[in-house]
């Protein structure tokens, strides 16, 4: 079996990996990212209800950046957190 390709999406302090296994996935991924880089807005929510829809497997990880303010971090953390346990259930 082939490894899939990795790729990322930065969503503020979050970055997706999305794991892309086949031409379908890679012609998903490359609308998402235009759509992305021409401005559409995207929440994560949006991002992970995507990436489900088109059964792309992803995993997420916060990371702290010294270039936002902490309260930004801490919003965004608490955003990753919930959606994480939302996901779980």
């Amino acid at each position: 079996m082939e490894q899939p390709r990795i790729v990322g999406i930065l969503y503020y302090n979050v970055i997706y990996f999305l794991f892309l296994r086949n031409e379908h996935d890679e012609m998903a991924f490359q609308y998402i990212a235009n759509r992305i880089e021409n401005g559409a807005l995207y929440m994560m929510k949006d991002i992970t209800d995507w990436c489900d829809a088109h059964e792309i497997t992803y995993k997420c990880r916060f990371k702290y950046r010294g270039d936002f303010s902490v309260t930004a971090n801490v919003w965004n953390l608490y955003s990753y957190l919930r959606s994480r346990y939302k996901t779980s259930q």
